[in-house]
């Protein structure tokens, strides 16, 4: 009864170790997205939001590693100053290209 119950216990360790590496995949995959979209877009605000999403993938890839506290030093210290000051300063300068 006792290796049963192990058993039971192991297979449950698998399936959320299977979870968490699915999640890492859709993370990495959605991070290669967004720098690809940082880099090709043309439209600072874009890539500027994208960035966003990259910092925030970022963040959930130390997560699954079980880094907390450098993911918590990515969302603070980069989505929550540096980008959006980022954002701010672009919507700030106003740029606008006329259509030759």
């Amino acid at each position: 009864m006792r290796y049963q119950l192990f058993s039971h216990f192991g297979a449950m360790l698998t399936l959320f170790n299977g979870i968490i590496f699915f999640f890492f995949c859709i993370t990495s995959f959605f991070s290669i997205c967004f720098a690809l979209v940082i880099f090709f877009a043309d439209n600072t605000i874009y890539a500027a939001f994208s960035l966003v999403g990259l910092f925030f993938c970022s963040f959930v890839l130390l997560l699954s590693i079980k880094s907390e506290f450098l993911a918590l030093i990515y969302l603070m210290l980069y989505i929550g100053a540096v980008a959006v000051i980022f954002l701010f300063a672009v919507m700030f300068i106003d740029l606008r290209l006329e259509d030759t």
